[in-house]
């Protein structure tokens, strides 16, 4: 039954856990902004991702922030072409939105972060 679920999921080593990779994109990274998310981002060669919310709000509030981003990363990712270490920061304003303007918002996120990659 799990089987056929799997091809929907985010492969385990292209996720970010390690307090450490955080900080140093924290710190290192270029930032993005759109009304709803913060991206953080550093250009490799490897496409990697981190999701983070608010601290500012209840635990159900929060998760149902990172199930979000982590679903229009998922499905939108694919779209862009940078490749790089991504922390994708969900605002706590974005839990009250619809799922459409926050894929609109999201969209327009990856649109940048695409167009100001790096040139090699």
């Amino acid at each position: 039954m799990y089987e056929s679920l799997k091809k929907y999921s985010l492969p385990k080593k292209t996720i970010i856990k390690k307090k450490s990779e955080f900080n140093e994109i924290f710190r290192n990274g270029i930032v993005f902004k759109s009304r709803y998310f913060i991206a953080f981002v550093i250009y490799g060669n490897e496409k990697k991702v981190g999701f983070a919310t608010e601290k500012k709000c209840n635990s159900v509030i929060r998760n149902r922030l990172k199930r979000r981003t982590r679903e229009l990363w998922r499905t939108l990712h694919g779209n862009f072409s940078f490749t790089g270490k991504v922390i994708l920061y969900a605002k706590k304003t974005a839990a009250k939105e619809k799922f459409e303007c926050l894929k609109k918002d999201f969209i327009s996120l990856l649109q940048q972060i695409d167009n100001k990659k790096p040139t090699s």
